[in-house]
């Protein structure tokens, strides 16, 4: 079995994290050996403990945090080099540290149907629709949109390449067939009258290249602004999705995607660069154990 260390590194941790996680897994094997518990013997009720002893050694509740999710990812490390274990730290968080997790968030069906309803009847709907395909199908991000080209759309093959970037990692998604008809259209047709359309605006200060597979309709090579003004339409049209931002889409889209995908896939299909930022999606399927900490929680 390789060591944890490199089984940190192999998942994507840097190596900063890898040195502090090693620390911390050094405090969760201290303390089992001190109340003589071997891993297939840890219940969720002994973790409550290593609270109350992260407590006494003056741990914040930060550090605490970080120390149980260091036990999680030493359980996955232990059942991936194929021992059989049940996993007690799934979920388990300290309240109080102010931690975002995705909320707010829109049912699979809903953004579906807010993508097919949505009327395409000119060139500049007809680019809306297909970005906002891309953002419920592929999750893109509005960062990505600017970095798309033609060449990285594939509709013959049905598939998109998502260039990468500082914050992301650039992967090949299938695209639905709802979406190839659509892309084949603006690429052929659709893209080149927005182009043409720009000569109406006076105000050009970003030149679109030749490149550049999405531009806003004044020419703006930034699609904040774009996909904006987007989500304003929809939110008027659908004043129950008051909240619907292109990030929230993104969150929503993760979060069905682990509903039946393993985490890894997932991780590539949402160009996450570590797996944690995956993981945190997870969470959202464990209510139950959320309502335990609240009611059996040593720190209240």
């Amino acid at each position: 079995m390789k060591p944890f260390k490199n089984w940190l590194e192999s998942q994507g941790y840097s190596t900063a994290t890898v040195v502090d996680y090693r620390r911390k897994q050094d405090v969760f094997l201290s303390w089992m050996g001190k109340e003589k518990l071997s891993l297939n013997r840890v219940q969720y009720k002994d973790l409550l403990d290593l609270i109350r002893h992260c407590r006494s050694l003056g741990h914040s509740r930060r550090t605490t945090n970080t120390i149980l999710r260091v036990v999680n990812l030493y359980y996955k490390y232990r059942i991936d080099a194929g021992e059989t274990l049940e996993n007690p730290a799934i979920g388990l968080h300290i309240k109080g540290t102010t931690r975002r997790l995705p909320h707010d968030l829109l049912e699979w069906e809903d953004l579906v149907k807010i993508r097919k309803d949505y009327e395409a009847i000119n060139a500049k709907t007809k680019r809306n629709k297909i970005i906002l395909g891309l953002l419920i199908f592929q999750a893109v991000t509005i960062e990505e949109l600017e970095k798309l080209e033609p060449k990285h759309l594939k509709p013959r093959e049905g598939k998109i390449e998502i260039p990468g970037s500082p914050r992301s990692n650039s992967r090949i998604l299938p695209l639905e067939a709802v979406q190839i008809l659509d892309l084949q259209e603006y690429l052929e047709k659709t893209r080149a009258q927005l182009l043409k359309e720009k000569s109406n605006y006076s105000r050009w200060d970003q030149p679109v290249s030749d490149s550049q597979l999405f531009f806003g309709t004044a020419g703006d090579t930034k699609m904040g602004n774009t996909v904006y003004k987007l989500m304003d339409e929809l939110r008027e049209k659908y004043p129950e999705h008051s909240k619907l931002t292109s990030t929230k889409i993104r969150e929503s889209v993760i979060v069905h995607w682990l509903k039946s995908k393993d985490i890894r896939t997932v991780q590539y299909m949402a160009g996450h660069k570590y797996v944690s930022s995956t993981e945190r999606y997870q969470e959202l399927d464990l209510e139950h154990l959320k309502e335990q900490i609240g009611q059996y929680h040593p720190l209240g």
